[in-house]
């Protein structure tokens, strides 16, 4: 039988319209009939809860408006963090789903996790200009000593405790909320900004490459074509599978960072090297151009900075 996505084309593509014909829809398939009934499902589910997603949303912003109104953000940055964690839990476990509901699952928690994100930032925005507020009387030359302070590569592997403490640390130091949240995300291979930095937005452009993690949706049939056009050993190599999983998901990581703070290459730079004490050399074309292989990217990215 033909997989739920096959189906799911077709019908997008044909059958829709023909419904309207009875002596059409007689003659129907069974399979063509449990396509059609299938994606009636889906899209009355989408259309649910996208409904309750836009009533959620706005409770999340009315709590978030009052808690800066209290003084009490940092109470509530702690839950956001605990719901992205969960969130980021179930969409591991959605991922391998078989239900008819799997994309609209996995894209409502994508919604949620941008939901949670952005609020969390406006929230840690209000406290951190709280907290400059209520510590003006540190002179100019203690502030800049105090900003100085940086996060050091020993950190690329923490526990779910020791992020959260390392961002509270980073933002008491008068790093930015951003450049904390950069500096502390990790994906759910454990990568984190120093490995990351090397997939920018503005060099890793490819929609199916940035947006489509195991993608099995429309996309799916370009996505495939660009793995097998690049990726020669992605289906044979254990390495290379688990490495092309990891840079598609930081390639996605950083293009959401560029199109939600603005993190162009260029800050890239100045923040990489303020914080490993390292040379960023920017990047100028995607490694699958220049011919290299997931499964050698770490020594690709260590030969590339170490130019």
């Amino acid at each position: 039988m033909k997989t739920i996505t096959t189906i799911m084309t077709i019908v997008t593509i044909s059958l829709f319209a023909m419904m309207t014909s009875s002596s059409v829809s007689a003659e129907l398939s069974p399979e063509m009939a449990t396509a059609i009934e299938i994606s009636k499902k889906v899209e009355a589910k989408q259309k649910s809860l996208a409904k309750s997603f836009g009533k959620f949303a706005n409770k999340i912003v009315a709590m978030s408006n009052v808690a800066m109104q209290n003084g009490t953000e940092k109470k509530l940055e702690t839950k956001y963090e605990g719901i992205m964690i969960r969130i980021d839990n179930l969409l591991i476990k959605h991922a391998d789903s078989t239900s008819i509901y799997k994309w609209i699952t996995l894209n409502l928690l994508e919604d949620l996790k941008v939901l949670f994100r952005e609020e969390s930032y406006k929230i840690n925005m209000s406290a951190f200009q709280r907290e400059k507020d209520n510590e003006s009387t540190l002179t100019e030359t203690q502030k800049k000593v105090v900003k100085e302070v940086s996060v050091s590569a020993s950190t690329e592997k923490m526990t779910v405790s020791e992020l959260r403490n390392s961002k509270d640390e980073l933002v008491n130091n008068w790093i930015s909320e951003n450049e904390a949240n950069y500096l502390t995300h990790r994906t759910s291979a454990w990568d984190g900004f120093k490995f990351c930095a090397n997939f920018p937005a503005e060099v890793y452009t490819d929609n199916s490459m940035r947006m489509y993690h195991n993608a099995q949706s429309s996309v799916a049939k370009e996505y495939f074509a660009f793995k097998v056009k690049y990726y020669k050993n992605v289906f044979t190599d254990a390495v290379a599978n688990r490495n092309w999983g990891r840079i598609q998901q930081c390639v996605r990581q950083m293009y959401l960072n560029y199109i939600n703070d603005g993190l162009t290459q260029d800050k890239i730079k100045e923040l990489y090297e303020r914080t490993y004490n390292e040379e960023y050399t920017p990047y100028t074309t995607p490694f699958y151009l220049e011919g290299v292989q997931p499964e050698n990217i770490e020594a690709y990215i260590s030969d590339y900075q170490g130019r």
